[in-house]
């Protein structure tokens, strides 16, 4: 999130960050046979599809829910942004191991917040004469120097967009961003392109555009050719989707394309976001079925304050989700959506995320050669919950509801339809700090050094680590929250 900085842990007893991270995953394998049961009780399997992943990258919905150029009756519901190319050679540098920061065009001023910034060294004079160390060999710094790329246009570019922006910005690829790496810069705020070189290469979660982006995902074409699985949601959403890919052919958005050979890199204008007031929503079948608090490993004691003002809440999302169109114009039925709401109670879209979709298992058929691979994807979905506050099982119960309420037949039965319709959509929020710090963040522990997390940290490395945190902390300076800048 463009706000919210993902905080370092502290500096403690090594191992007991890692008996935390071993009690996370063996929580999440727990939680993940639990929800396979559960899958092979009720009879489905979840599905989806590269379309899928593609309709939710960042440059195929930001042009729909953001202010287009000459079109006064288009509104700006997300926050400001750019998208820039990236060429071959720089996705090579994101793919190659270590991190060397690209050297400086030759003629551009380098500035001094930029991490590529050396202070200059003082004059050689009899004072400082005798401190030269002459022993020091710039034969490595000459070698870094040498392997080091330089990224003329990107640089150009990112410098003009970040004066555009205001001077900060937050960085990210079409689905990920370097939460991961925060702790580098000590904050996710970008106001150089150093900044921008230095969080991508230092991050593991943009692996996920670069290489994992279509994990779990059978191709829609092959899948329902081999086995026959069309339904009347997908076939709506192809239909949209194609609507889609017209109005977003001029910037390259083509579904199935190879992730990596259309990478975007988005610059956001940097705002402070207060954490508490960022949430989850869940579409299914273009329906608004449940809302959840983005952050479930916090605990906000005002979202404790009574239905009236989860009730405000609540009221300005399904609002929003109706006047700006929501399920009209994402171009598939079934998605999240990450949305904040601001101090005026008005609701800006943060991101986009692709929803698997339930298919009776019924449906696959097991002569088909691609069964096998369908029920290992289905089974990895599953694995993981689309939510720390919402289970697969619970977001199929709030479906039937859905469909339910959408039956003509539920009218007659109204007692069902009273049950039904109570606190719909679903809201969920953390009720205690104790249910908070019972699900530890497995994000936080890429926000720290490998070493720390392995306890592999000598005494002499975590002094050094103590005192690089206590200057970031004491330099970083904390603002109130504010709306997202348009």
């Amino acid at each position: 999130m463009e706000g919210a900085e993902a905080k370092a842990s502290p500096l403690s007893a090594p191992a007991g960050a890692n008996v935390a991270c071993n009690e996370t995953m063996e929580k999440t394998a727990r939680q993940g046979d639990e929800n396979q049961q559960q899958a092979a009780q009720q009879g489905w399997v979840l599905r989806l599809d590269r379309a899928d992943v593609d309709r939710a990258a960042f440059d195929a919905w930001y042009p729909i829910f953001s202010r287009r150029k000459g079109d006064k009756t288009s509104k700006q519901h997300t926050i400001r942004s750019l998208i820039l190319p990236i060429d071959d050679d720089f996705l090579a540098y994101l793919n190659q191991d270590g991190v060397v920061l690209p050297t400086v065009p030759e003629g551009m001023d380098l500035a001094v917040a930029d991490p590529r910034y050396v202070v200059p060294a003082p004059e050689d004079t009899y004072d400082n004469f005798g401190d030269v160390d002459w022993e020091t060999d710039s034969s490595a710094d000459e070698l870094d120097d040498a392997q080091a790329p330089c990224f003329q246009a990107l640089e150009a570019s990112l410098r003009d967009a970040l004066d555009e922006l205001k001077g900060e910005a937050f960085v990210k690829l079409r689905w990920t961003s370097p939460q991961d790496a925060s702790w580098v810069c000590g904050s996710l705020r970008c106001s150089t392109p150093g900044h921008v070189f230095l969080l991508l290469k230092s991050s593991d979660f943009i692996r996920h555009d670069l290489d994992h982006v279509y994990d779990n995902c059978w191709d829609a074409n092959d899948a329902n050719d081999a086995n026959g699985v069309k339904t009347d949601t997908n076939a709506n959403a192809d239909a949209k989707a194609a609507d889609a890919n017209a109005d977003t052919a001029a910037d390259g958005v083509q579904s199935g394309q190879s992730a990596a050979g259309n990478l975007r890199l988005v610059l956001r204008r940097w705002s402070h976001l207060n954490r508490a007031m960022e949430f989850r929503c869940f579409i299914y079948g273009h329906e608004l079925i449940a809302i959840a608090q983005r952050h479930p490993h916090d605990f906000y004691a005002y979202l404790q304050e009574g239905e009236p003002f989860r009730a405000k809440v609540l009221d300005a999302i399904t609002s929003f989700f109706d006047s700006a169109q929501v399920p009209d114009l994402y171009p598939a039925p079934n998605f999240v959506m990450d949305v904040y709401v601001d101090r005026e109670e008005r609701v800006w879209i943060v991101d986009f995320g692709p929803l698997a979709t339930f298919v009776p298992e019924a449906e696959i058929s097991s002569s088909s050669p691609n069964v096998d691979s369908i029920m290992r994807c289905s089974q990895s979905l599953v694995s993981v919950p689309p939510h720390e506050l919402l289970s697969w099982q619970d977001l199929r119960r709030l479906i039937s509801v859905a469909e339910r309420q959408q039956e003509t037949s539920a009218e007659t039965d109204e007692h069902a339809e009273a049950n039904d319709t109570d606190q719909f959509p679903e809201f969920r929020v953390v009720t205690s700090r104790r249910e908070a710090e019972s699900s530890r963040d497995v994000k936080r522990s890429h926000c720290v050094p490998i070493e720390l997390v392995n306890g592999q940290l000598t005494p002499d490395i975590v002094k050094q680590a103590q005192d690089q945190l206590e200057a970031m902390s004491t330099k970083s300076k904390t603002s109130p929250p504010e709306a997202p800048k348009e």
